[in-house]
């Protein structure tokens, strides 16, 4: 079902023959198989995941693929910066383009410490 062209436009995995017919009217046949890589990315993201009062960004560094996508307008490379509390997504694409999403929240300790006088 894929025609009688020298090319074939081809979107399904499988085993596909041909044959091929020469000017003398022999006839040969060839096969090739099709596969597909549909392995989403597995992502991690690392570093350190706490706002302080001394520590006032963060960097996370997502890990897995060969393309990121930040939300927030944190940026397109696997590292983002981050300044303020919350809960940031990383769309992270593989080599076969398949795309895995994955979370990570910063959080904030800026618990005063407690002052006594004596």
């Amino acid at each position: 079902g894929l025609g009688n062209n020298t090319t074939a436009n081809i979107s399904a995995p499988g085993t596909y023959i041909v044959a091929v017919t020469a000017a003398n009217g022999c006839v040969t046949n060839d096969t090739t198989i099709v596969i597909q890589n549909i392995t989403a990315p597995t992502v991690s993201i690392a570093g350190t995941d706490t706002l302080t009062c001394a520590l006032t960004s963060v960097t996370r560094t997502a890990s897995g693929g060969v393309s990121y996508a930040w939300s927030n307008g944190l940026g397109n490379i696997a590292s983002a910066n981050i300044s303020t509390p919350g809960t940031y997504f990383v769309a992270v694409t593989a080599a076969n383009g398949c795309v895995t999403n994955d979370t990570t929240v910063v959080s904030q300790n800026i618990t005063a410490p407690t002052v006594s006088i004596a």
